[in-house]
């Protein structure tokens, strides 16, 4: 008899379990959902000029969300178009922390960085890109220019 409750205990337990994954499921399609309707929405706005309404957006996507790779980018882009350059570079630092793998994010934040004034900063992020991807003409144009104009050896890029 002893066997049978612990069945009984094991089906139960199996059940709420598999109830339990079915909702964190659904839970999560809807949190995916919403990021994906506050992106959606900041980008339209961002791409209008209307950056509060953007910025309102990103936030909200960072709320559900708050390391999502993509709108820490996105909210980084808008920064740096509104000239918040300490901001910017910290949401793209952010951005490349959740995803490591982004050369836009490195290659924005090497822009945040030089129109912030750090250039010795910005040559080691677009290095970083060339490197990441050999093929980037923007990169090695940027690396190139700054190297050059500010009295860096030229083959610092590589």
């Amino acid at each position: 008899m002893a066997s049978v409750s612990r069945s009984e205990s094991a089906a139960r337990s199996a059940s709420t379990s598999a109830a339990r994954m079915v909702f964190s499921s659904a839970a999560r399609r809807s949190r995916m959902a919403d990021i994906f309707e506050a992106l959606k929405s900041g980008l339209a706005h961002h791409q209008a000029g209307r950056l509060a309404e953007a910025e309102a957006a990103y936030a909200r996507a960072l709320e559900i969300e708050p390391g999502h790779a993509y709108a820490l980018y996105l909210f980084g882009l808008l920064q740096l178009s509104a000239g918040r350059f300490t901001a910017a570079i910290e949401l793209f630092r952010r951005s490349i922390a959740a995803d490591p793998e982004s050369t836009d994010a490195r290659f924005n934040r090497g822009n945040a960085l030089y129109r912030g004034g750090e250039l010795t900063a910005a040559i080691d992020t677009y290095r970083d890109v060339t490197a990441r991807l050999p093929g980037s003409a923007e990169a090695y144009r940027k690396s190139t220019r700054l190297n050059s104009s500010h009295g860096y050896i030229w083959y610092a890029v590589f």
